[in-house]
């Protein structure tokens, strides 16, 4: 920590006696090689006289060591430190690419893509999120799959700085003020993944028709006119996510995705029933929000879903429910209007229930469900019976919210109970409902139907400080066992 101490204060000073600069970068050996970010900042605040002390060889070095010596020199820069990043070229490890694409950007892209990236016979998976660096992917020798995440303004030509559109897979756009048409996907026919979030001046979406390799689309822009007839070729589309503002109509929307596995809406376009954005034969996954002319939830896969939430929807009934059968997790928020929750007695698979400020009026409905593993109840003001859940054979954890001082009375011998059995029970009377997920069960559902490639789990998150607003990023599998 002295050592440390030492090299920030040299970094301050305007002028520094050569012997005693000496002095501190020798007793800066014992730091080399850095084995975290910190201390790879610290070495990087030497600049120049502390690259020649770096290993070039990641041989000897653990996986932390190697990230943390690229990310040193990529701080400093110069054609010396990409020198020592070129050394680790064929250093494949996780947290050593992340570092190796953080650093990039500091370098001219095109070079550093030619020297820094190794012969590797799968190929490199390279997501970006600084678009100055697309047009150094063609300098990359073993290309195989290129992924942008890029927020604020850019216009969509800029992501075809690159000579092999195929290696482009995926694009997510955030916050970008500057597109109004899609064109720009035109040639990108390997793109699996689109996301377009905070989009809002876009209003010609014909550019999607040509992208018949999609498996995830997410559309959360602004006001628009499209026409369902953009999905016409999506027939390989898994995962939709969609404001359904952006579209003249929804209905039927179904026919045109015969493999949709997870569907998120949100919207005032006008449809009453669910029924009528039909069919959907293979729905695993249904999300919906904020849909203020949803009436009815009519029409559900009664064989293949698994998953359904609801929040703040004016819904006249929730009866229809009761159709979706195979049904494993249901949450339900924001529908304080409806106190009919008897639907549950017909969801005897269920095993993971979430209610948050919801009319129900008493848990003995999901005595029906023998499975319930995970129930969580929050700020459901005129819940006065709880003792349905004692009657749950594999129950593991229970969440009770309230504010409401009459509830402190009614939960506590239930809970008392619960805990002498084992069950984790968490109850909280400050009023703020509970944020965390719910703990991971085996729902016994078809994991192949949802199945999906996180490109953010071999880029393990290694320095905060290089990262780019990085957000979430989804990446489906390509189908070829990769």
């Amino acid at each position: 920590k002295l050592r440390m101490l030492a090299a920030l204060c040299v970094e301050v000073m305007t002028k520094t006696d050569p012997q005693l600069f000496e002095r501190v970068v020798s007793g800066l050996n014992a730091l080399i090689p850095p084995k975290d970010p910190a201390t790879a900042r610290t070495l990087a605040s030497l600049g120049d006289d502390i690259i020649e002390r770096l290993p070039h060889s990641s041989v000897a070095l653990s996986e932390n060591e190697a990230a943390a010596t690229v990310q040193t020199a990529g701080l400093v820069g110069g054609e010396d430190a990409m020198a020592v990043i070129a050394s680790f070229k064929e250093d494949s490890r996780a947290k050593v690419q992340r570092a190796r694409i953080a650093a990039w950007s500091y370098f001219d892209p095109a070079d550093y893509a030619a020297s820094c990236f190794g012969l590797r016979s799968e190929g490199w998976d390279v997501i970006l999120t600084d678009p100055s660096l697309i047009k150094g992917l063609d300098h990359v020798r073993t290309m195989a799959s290129a992924h942008y995440r890029f927020e604020g303004p850019l216009a969509g030509t800029a992501l075809l700085n690159v000579e092999n559109y195929s290696v482009v897979r995926s694009v997510s756009l955030s916050n970008n003020s500057t597109l109004t048409n899609l064109d720009f996907l035109k040639p990108l026919s390997e793109l699996r993944y689109l996301g377009l979030e905070r989009c809002w001046h876009i209003s010609d979406y014909e550019g999607i028709r040509g992208c018949e390799n999609l498996e995830t689309l997410v559309l959360r822009t602004g006001y628009a006119d499209a026409d369902i007839s953009v999905f016409e070729n999506l027939r390989q589309l898994r995962r939709l996510t969609l404001n359904a503002d952006m579209m003249q109509s929804v209905e039927s929307v179904g026919r045109f995705l015969p493999n949709l596995r997870e569907l998120d809406l949100s919207g005032y376009v006008e449809f009453s029933e669910f029924a009528r954005l039909g069919p959907w034969p293979q729905l695993v996954s249904l999300t919906l929000s904020e849909c203020e002319s949803l009436r009815q939830l009519t029409g559900l896969p009664s064989d293949s879903l698994r998953q359904l939430t609801v929040s703040d929807c004016v819904l006249d009934t929730l009866a229809n429910v009761a159709d979706a059968r195979e049904l494993r997790e249901l949450s339900l928020a924001d529908l304080e209007h409806l106190s009919d929750f008897s639907f549950v007695r017909s969801l005897t698979k269920l095993e993971s229930i979430k209610l948050t400020r919801c009319g129900i009026e008493d848990l003995n409905v999901l005595s029906h469900a023998q499975d319930l593993k995970y129930v969580s109840v929050s700020a459901c003001d005129d819940l006065g019976d709880v003792y349905g859940l004692i009657s749950l054979p594999e129950l593991q954890v229970v969440e009770l919210q309230t504010t409401v001082y009459d509830q402190h009375d009614v939960f506590a011998p239930v809970v008392e109970e619960l805990r002498q059995r084992g069950i984790e029970v968490r109850v909280d009377f400050s009023g703020s409902p509970f944020e965390d997920n719910p703990p991971e069960f085996d729902t016994s559902m078809d994991h192949d139907a949802v199945e999906s490639l996180d490109l953010d789990s071999p880029f393990v998150d290694y320095d905060d400080s290089y990262d780019v607003e990085a957000r979430p990023f989804y990446y489906i599998d390509p189908g070829d066992g990769s």
